[in-house]
């Protein structure tokens, strides 16, 4: 039964001892595990010796052997009357040369509320981490549950803005026909495709399933353009083209657990709904539980630590909307000026939904080319993504965003390539 160690670490030193054979423990020791009588190795031997290693070499094959023996039937287990288990160290490196050793870097990598947290190290604590992965933020979570309060609320004093599910068909009809040129059931890049939700307008007099009235267009404008409060100042952003709305129609009550937000802001259980007003309780509620959001555009403690960003956000979430990761993004550049993509990179998966999942892009190695950027300096310029039936794209570093060449396989990466927009919206 040999066991190989094969040199993993660059720094470690080469060319110990070669030792061949190990004497085969009692049988209530291989149950216990290896240890020394007289102290523990790391005492008896220094870390990067041969004999230390010849120890590790050992104690590897009894718990091998242990968690095996109670699976593997006669005549495969250790038996027969044997005294000696062969073993050979191929001289190269030993496991604690590479582990018993501090950590070189440090990294963090979360999404949805995970990513509200990496955000918060960046923030809060520029010098916890070498680099960060935030994926779909939900960084402006006081203000996401705020505008679900409104829109709710919203809805029951204005009940002539429901739309029912025929309209709202509707609407994701027009997006889809006129956005989703390639047919492949998602947006590639929903900034790049314009809609005009006014030839769904009901004309003079007319109403019903088949056209929109104009307060049902408010209801669209919303979903699409965000919350807003009455100097038109965005509360938060709404969904990315291509995300579907549903019906929307008024509950007349209280907007569900959601409300215990301005419940627990204003420390009182039996808060009004019917009394919400956006412009004050958003503004008090920023006040009083703000902490929770994790929106502070200045990282420049952070930049100045040399750590390095990479926000990530999937097209086709419905959870967390992606403009959310775009606002953010963007609100760091205004902050710190516009040429930041040294240390701060945005990638938008189109067709991945929350944290992953999707009809699109789902899957891409984002720890791999943190690693890169952060261990040996080379800034990712693009990252490989895949999806379901054999799908790859490049994803771009944001605003660019991956465009077909025109001809070829939609599905395969080399027919894509990265380009700058001539304008986002």
């Amino acid at each position: 039964m040999p066991i190989r160690f094969v040199p993993n670490d660059p720094l470690a030193l080469a060319t110990l001892p070669v030792r061949e054979q190990a004497p085969r423990p009692a049988p209530g020791e291989a149950q216990a595990g290896f240890s020394f009588a007289d102290g523990k190795a790391e005492d008896l031997y220094a870390l990067d010796s041969g004999e230390f290693r010849f120890w590790q070499c050992r104690e590897a094959a009894l718990a091998t052997l242990e968690a095996w023996g109670a699976l593997a039937p006669p005549p495969a287990m250790w038996q027969n009357g044997q005294r000696l288990l062969p073993l050979r160290d191929d001289g190269g490196i030993g496991l604690n040369a590479f582990y018993d050793r501090s950590a070189q870097y440090s990294y963090f990598k979360g999404c949805s509320t995970g990513g509200r947290m990496a955000l918060m190290e960046a923030q809060r604590y520029p010098n916890d981490y070498d680099g960060i992965i935030a994926g779909s933020l939900a960084s402006r979570h006081i203000h996401m549950w705020t505008a679900g309060i409104e829109r709710s609320i919203s809805l029951s004093r204005n009940p002539d803005r429901a739309i029912t599910a025929e309209q709202a068909a509707l609407v994701n009809n027009l997006v889809t026909n006129k956005c989703d040129t390639l047919k492949e059931g998602f947006l590639n890049n929903p900034r790049a495709c314009k809609v005009d939700f006014s030839a769904l307008k009901c004309q003079a007099g007319a109403s019903g399933n088949s056209c929109l009235t104009d307060a049902q267009m408010k209801t669209v404008e919303t979903f699409y353009g965000g919350v807003k409060n009455s100097k038109g100042e965005l509360i938060f952003s709404g969904q990315a083209l291509g995300n579907p709305i549903n019906a929307q129609q008024p509950t007349n009550q209280a907007p569900g657990g959601v409300y215990d937000l301005v419940r627990i802001a204003y420390n009182d259980p039996n808060v009004n709904w019917q009394t919400f007003d956006l412009d004050r309780d958003m503004k008090f509620l920023d006040e009083k539980i703000g902490y929770v959001d994790a929106v502070n555009p200045d990282l420049s403690k952070y930049k100045a630590s040399g750590g390095k960003l990479l926000i990530t956000h999937g097209w086709s979430d419905t959870g967390i909307t992606p403009e959310t990761s775009i606002w953010y993004y963007e609100s760091v550049l205004n902050k710190m000026g516009n040429n930041q993509s040294d240390w701060l990179r945005l990638f938008m998966a189109p067709g991945m939904g929350h944290c992953g999942g999707g009809p699109g892009v789902n899957t891409f190695d984002s720890i791999g080319t943190l690693e890169k950027w952060v261990e040996k300096g080379i800034a990712p310029d693009t990252m490989l993504g895949t999806g379901a039936n054999g799908l790859s794209r490049p994803l771009c570093p944001y605003p660019q965003y991956a465009e077909y060449k025109g001809s070829g396989n939609v599905k395969d990466a080399s027919n894509w390539s990265c380009r700058a927009p001539s304008t986002t919206r």
